[in-house]
């Protein structure tokens, strides 16, 4: 009677330690799993498992059983150690690469975080920055706007985000039209641009969604055409002329005798709704084919080509031209005799002014992105505004 005493008490001794043991081991898998890549932890699943064949070979009292369960528990801790090798390999991978889906804009040069960045930078530490425990607003944005927004998340979230457009990561570009829909579709919660178009404001009604947008600075609509087009100045009436297909030749406006070649995008750009919004109900009629454009970049860079388009007019807004393309080949045309520059932009002087927003789902706004809008609207954001090539609101 002592000796099955003995083995019983031993038993339940076992028992315990196992217990205890597993459960601390699905104590620190839970951890790991809120702290670190779910992916990577869900692979060491196989380890408390491994753990229970073992204890279930300690406690059966058969040798074969006990080899057998042995046999499988090193079998599952071996393709335990293969999985979390190929998930933490995989993730590696993933933080290597960035998916860009547009290029509109070299985005690698305007990343966040990257000491070679062309981003624009605060003198000292910003008053907001938020915390990895926080709700992060997932931000998405214009080319045009991509490099402020970008300096907004250097300068407000986490440096250890997960890299540009990653399903994980906070941090998006999927410019005018892409990010609108993203929004609409509860993808990402502040989109930077400017007003959304006719387009864009039908789907979004269809989708039981409105918008509130908030101003955040400014920036220039302008008109360019090929360096070597003499034209001195065009009105907005003549703009809308040429456009509508009522003005066909430069002479009609002081040029050259040449036909005007006017350029387009494809899609729900921001600049296509600058333009829709310029010509005030009139139809755009007046171009062919071949001079409509999927990105901006290829407008400028064909006005920019003197033997084949010389005759060309192009539109987009300020700074995407002179700073991201930075293209020599072409000239904005003043509108009503006003250069589009910071000076006749902060002083209101030249006539086609268009405020660039934070647009969120009415009803939608977080306190965090309540936070992040205020940031933009302080000294500090608005700084940033103006160091990034655009006009601040004050």
């Amino acid at each position: 009677m002592t000796k099955i005493r003995k083995a019983i008490l031993q038993f339940i001794l076992k028992l315990f330690a196992i217990a205890a043991a597993c459960f601390a081991l699905f104590v620190l898998y839970f951890i790991l799993l809120m702290l670190l890549d779910w992916k990577v932890y869900l692979a060491s699943l196989v380890f408390p498992a491994a753990l229970l064949l073992v204890a279930a070979a300690w406690l059966l009292p058969w040798k074969k059983a006990r080899k057998g369960t042995l046999i499988g528990a090193a079998s599952v801790a071996i393709a335990g150690v293969i999985c979390v090798g190929a998930m933490t390999g995989y993730n590696a991978y993933l933080d290597s690469i960035r998916i860009i889906d547009n290029l509109n804009i070299n985005t690698e040069e305007y990343l966040p975080f990257d000491e070679n960045s062309k981003i624009a930078q605060l003198d000292s530490e910003a008053s907001l920055r938020f915390s990895p425990l926080d709700d992060l607003p997932i931000i998405d944005g214009a080319s045009a706007l991509f490099p402020l927004y970008s300096s907004f998340v250097n300068a407000t979230y986490p440096s250890n985000i997960p890299p540009l457009n990653r399903e994980d990561s906070p941090f998006r570009y999927h410019n005018t039209s892409g990010g609108y829909a993203a929004l609409i579709e509860g993808e990402i919660d502040l989109m930077v641009g400017v007003a959304p178009d006719e387009g864009t404001l039908r789907y979004a009604e269809e989708c039981g969604v409105s918008f509130t947008s908030v101003p955040i600075g400014k920036e220039a609509f302008v008109f360019f055409t090929n360096a070597k087009n003499d034209v001195e100045s065009l009105t907005v009436e003549q703009i809308r002329m040429i456009y509508s297909g009522q003005i066909t030749n430069w002479k009609e406006v002081g040029g050259d005798d040449l036909e005007i070649q006017v350029f387009l995008r494809n899609g729900n750009s921001g600049s296509g709704a600058a333009l829709e919004a310029l010509m005030d109900g009139l139809p755009v009629t007046a171009t062919k084919t071949e001079y409509v454009f999927d990105l901006m970049s290829g407008i400028v860079e064909a006005a920019s080509d003197y033997e084949n388009h010389r005759g060309a007019i192009g539109f987009s807004f300020r700074y995407y031209v002179t700073d991201i393309v930075s293209e020599d080949g072409i000239r904005f045309i003043p509108i009503e005799g006003v250069e589009p520059d910071i000076r006749s932009l902060s002083s209101g002087e030249y006539p086609l002014i268009h405020e660039f927003y934070m647009t969120y789902r009415t009803g939608e706004c977080t306190p965090e992105m309540q936070r992040l809008i205020d940031w933009a609207l302080s000294d500090e954001g608005q700084t940033l505004v103006e160091r990034s090539g655009y006009a601040p609101l004050h």
